[in-house]
């Protein structure tokens, strides 16, 4: 019985269950032992069939709404048949054709017994209210294998569903009237159908609504403090070198610079560099760069990162921020003492880097600092060549 190769479900008679001890049935016994829960059985069962990769393998949120989903019915001991919960499912299922991704899953092949019974009893009116749920419902049940699989559920013939009462008065009221036109019964009954469609989908949204709010509120609550725009580990700051260098065709005080910092292209950037340093010492030049500003062009030419330089408090020097001389292509700059992600982009609207740029200086012995933290690379401080006291920017 506990072979791998066989499955067997256990259907036994309540004393026959008390007698044994058992647990409550049905359960399965599998080679892994015995599974009593519902939710447990279908995985089991569904990772032995051939479409386990159809009924299972989803995207992680779509593996999550089906465990959600199978939660939802085990709280309910798969039988769904109060209001609020029928209701709950009418909402979700308003634009999606199966309950947790493209195809049938196991949400869908859980839920459609446990919805089988309040769909038995269920008057034309109250499906025509819930139409998500029944059209759901009519697809699942016309699937092919389905109804061979459960074989013990009759199929629900929801097309003779008969015409509301409402609007079997209205429409007899009108032929009388009309003498028996059979134009105005049909636009009766539709529009009796329409205002209960709509009046259906207002309740779905009116639940989404609410829904959306409350998680809102929850999610406010539980949302962790903010993180300061003044923030310097917000910056993307690595170690690259200048693989080559132009001055730009439009702007005499430009740069144009491919630049490798460890991605696969180069970067592009521009650098207001001509009058400070010149271009045989741009060219392979060691820098510091500052990499998730947005890419902006600048006199037409795509610029995507600043090069870092530190500046004489009179502005009349300018030179280049640079990285030890054991440091590699693609080593990310720290600052001693403080840790963080950086940005993946840079806010321009409330941009850190020009919230801790006025921070930025070079120390007595010429190391780049925020406040006083040094630029660090694994190998050691970023520095430039002669400036004291100047700001980095």
């Amino acid at each position: 019985l506990l072979s791998k190769n066989v499955v067997t479900v256990l259907k036994l008679s309540h004393n026959a269950q008390k007698l044994l001890n058992l647990p409550k049935l049905p359960c399965l016994v599998n080679g892994s032992g015995l599974l009593t829960q519902p939710g447990a059985i279908l995985k089991c069962l569904a990772g032995s069939s051939q479409y386990t990769k159809i009924l299972e393998n989803v995207t992680p949120l779509g593996k999550a709404e089906i465990d959600q989903w199978l939660s939802f019915l085990a709280q309910r001991d798969y039988a769904v048949t109060d209001a609020a919960a029928i209701k709950t499912l009418n909402g979700h299922l308003q634009t999606r054709t199966f309950m947790a991704a493209n195809n049938v899953t196991l949400a869908d092949l859980g839920t459609y017994p446990a919805v089988h019974q309040w769909m038995v009893g269920a008057s034309a009116e109250e499906r025509l209210a819930h139409c998500n749920v029944t059209r759901w419902f009519d697809h699942i049940q016309h699937l092919p294998g389905i109804s061979k699989a459960v074989g013990h559920l009759t199929t629900v013939d929801i097309h003779t569903d008969p015409v509301p009462a409402a609007a079997a008065a209205g429409s007899a009221n009108g032929n009388a009237a009309a003498g028996g036109a059979d134009k105005s019964k049909g636009a009766m009954v539709n529009g009796v159908a329409d205002q209960a469609k709509a009046k259906a989908k207002k309740a779905a949204k009116e639940d989404k609504k609410k829904e959306r709010a409350e998680k809102k509120a929850e999610n406010s609550n539980n949302k962790a403090p903010e993180r300061p725009v003044e923030d310097v580990t917000r910056l993307d700051v690595r170690v690259g070198q200048i693989t080559k260098v132009w001055q730009h065709p439009e702007a005499d005080k430009l740069y144009c610079e491919e630049i490798d910092i460890g991605e696969e292209k180069p970067r592009q950037i521009a650098s207001g560099l001509v009058p400070y340093v010149p271009i045989e010492q741009m060219q392979d030049a060691m820098v510091v760069v500052l990499c998730n500003l947005k890419a902006k062009n600048l006199k037409g030419f795509p610029s995507h990162g600043m090069v870092l330089c530190a500046s004489s408090a009179d502005k009349s020097n300018t030179e280049l921020i640079r990285p030890p001389p054991e440091a590699k292509i693609g080593d990310r700059i720290a600052w001693e003492g403080l840790e963080g992600e950086p940005d993946e982009v840079l806010n321009d609207k409330k941009n850190p880097f020009s919230k801790v740029q006025p921070d930025f200086r070079t120390s007595t012995d010429k190391i780049a600092l925020y406040k006083d933290h040094r630029f660090m690379t694994p190998s050691g401080p970023c520095f430039c060549d002669s400036i004291v006291g100047g700001t980095i920017s």
